[in-house]
C-alpha cells in the first residue's frame, strides 16, 4: 500500500520557503526519530540480512503562528537499494519525502483553540502516543508493536492515523486534563492498482471527518474517536476506537479496542473486524511480567489486511525497567494463532537484551521457532535494532 501525498515540485517549493525562512522566524531543526532494524534469516546454508530504516528530520518554529515540516526517509530493504544504485545507477528505493507539513494558528479568537492546514500523515488514535504528546505525560503505549513483531506483515500503530490534506481544529488541554480535536480531509489512503501487486496511483474525492477526545486524570486516561468517509461503498465507511490504561503503584493496564473500518453495506459485524489489544504490567522491582493479547483486524488504514481474525499471545519476562535502568533484558513466549478457532498455531521463544549509550537504544533480539519445527539450521532469526533521536 502506498500513499501518494504530495508531488516533488511541491516538496522542493516547501523546502526552499522553509529553509530560507529559517533566518526570519528562528525555526528549530530537529531529528525526533532514527531507526535502523536488521533481520538475519537462515536460507540455503548462510545467514540472509535484511535491513530497513526511518529516519524523521523537523523543521518548525513560531508559537502564535506557526508551522512545522518532517521529511521522512524511509527503506524497507537498504539491500535491494544498495543493488539498484550499483548495478542500475538507479535511485529506486528509499527516498526522501515529504511526510508531513503543518500550518497552525495558536488561540483562534483568543480562544484556547488551535487551526491547522496540514498534508501528509498525521496523529495516530488510540495508540496512547497522543497523550505524551498532547499531555507531557510518561509513555504508556504498548511494545507489541513494529519491526520485531511484525516485520512480514501489517505495521501496527494505534487503531487509525489520519492521513491526506485538510484541517485540524483543536482544543488546547483545559487544565492538563482533556484536549479534543476535529479533522476534516481528503483521504489518503484510497488507491488504484495500475499494475498489478506493484503500483498503485492516489484515488482523490475521498473525504473524511474524525472526532478525537482524550481526558488524562492521574491514574486513569481515556481515549475516543468516531469518524467517517464518503463516497465509498454505497453507504460510506465508519470507524471508532477506545483506549484505556490505567496505572497504579506497581501495576499498568493497557487497552485498545475499535473498528478500524466498517461498510454497512457489504460487512457483518464480527470479530474479525475488531482491532483489540490487552496488555497488563505487573511490577514486582526489578522483574516485570508482561502478558499482550492481540486481535489482528481484517482492516486498517481503509485497506484489507488478510489478517482478520489472527490472535497473538505474547508474555514478556523482563528484568529491569527501561527507565531507570541502562540495561535490561528478559525472554519473550509468542502464539501467533491462525483463525479463531485457536487451532493453528506458531510458538516463539525469544530472548532479548536493550541497553543504552549515549543518545542511543540498542536492541537484541532471537527468535526461536518452536512450532512448527522444520530444522535446527531455519529454527532460529536474529534482530538488531537501534533508535535514536537528535
Amino acid at each position: 500500500m502506498k500513499l501518494r501525498l504530495v508531488s516533488k515540485r511541491i516538496i522542493v517549493c516547501l523546502l526552499l520557503l522553509v529553509f530560507y525562512s529559517i533566518p526570519l522566524f528562528s525555526a528549530n531543526v530537529t531529528v525526533p526519530s532514527l531507526e535502523l532494524f536488521t533481520k538475519g534469516t537462515p536460507e540455503s546454508g548462510s545467514i540472509s540480512l535484511q535491513s530497513e530504516g526511518e529516519i524523521e528530520l523537523s523543521i518548525s518554529g513560531g508559537f502564535k503562528f506557526g508551522g512545522s515540516v518532517i521529511l521522512g526517509f524511509l527503506s524497507d530493504s537498504f539491500e535491494q537499494d544498495l543493488t539498484n544504485r550499483i548495478t542500475l545507477g538507479s535511485s529506486q528505493g528509499g527516498t526522501l519525502t515529504l511526510k508531513s507539513a503543518t500550518i497552525s494558528i495558536q488561540k483562534l479568537f483568543g480562544l484556547p483553540l488551535s487551526f491547522s492546514y496540514f498534508l501528509g500523515l498525521g496523529d495516530i488514535f488510540a495508540s496512547g502516543d497522543g497523550f505524551s504528546d498532547t499531555f507531557g505525560t510518561a509513555p504508556i503505549s504498548t511494545q507489541y508493536s513494529g519491526f520485531f513483531y511484525f516485520s512480514d506483515g501489517v505495521r501496527y500503530d494505534g487503531v487509525h492515523r489520519v492521513a491526506g490534506t485538510g484541517i485540524r481544529l483543536q482544543l488546547s488541554p483545559v487544565n492538563n486534563r482533556f484536549a479534543s480535536a476535529l479533522y476534516l480531509y481528503q483521504d489518503g489512503y484510497f488507491s488504484t492498482e495500475v499494475v498489478p501487486s506493484v503500483q498503485y496511483d492516489f484515488d482523490p474525492g475521498h473525504y473524511s471527518a474524525d472526532w478525537r477526545f482524550m481526558l488524562n486524570l492521574n491514574k486513569i486516561k481515556l481515549e475516543y474517536f468516531l469518524g467517517a468517509t464518503v463516497p465509498a461503498s454505497t453507504w460510506g465507511y465508519y470507524r471508532t476506537g477506545f483506549l484505556f490504561h490505567a496505572a497504579d503503584r506497581g501495576g499498568e493496564f493497557l487497552a485498545q479496542l475499535g473498528i478500524p473500518r466498517y461498510d454497512p453495506d457489504n460487512d457483518t459485524i464480527g470479530l474479525d473486524l475488531f482491532h483489540l489489544l490487552f496488555e497488563a504490567r505487573l511490577s514486582l522491582g526489578i522483574f516485570s511480567i508482561i502478558p499482550t493479547v492481540f486481535l489482528h483486524p481484517a482492516y486498517y488504514h481503509q485497506t484489507a489486511t488478510g489478517e482478520g481474525g489472527l490472535i497473538d499471545f505474547n508474555l514478556n519476562l523482563r528484568f529491569g525497567d527501561p527507565a531507570e535502568h541502562l540495561i535490561n533484558g528478559g525472554v519473550e513466549g509468542n502464539l501467533v494463532f491462525q483463525d479463531q478457532t485457536l487451532q493453528d498455531f506458531e510458538a516463539k521463544l525469544s530472548p532479548y537484551l536493550n541497553f543504552v549509550t549515549p543518545g542511543v537504544l540498542w536492541q537484541l533480539k532471537i527468535d526461536a521457532n518452536l512450532y512448527p519445527f522444520s530444522s535446527l539450521t531455519q529454527m532460529f532469526q536474529g534482530y538488531v535494532g537501534i533508535k535514536a533521536e537528535f
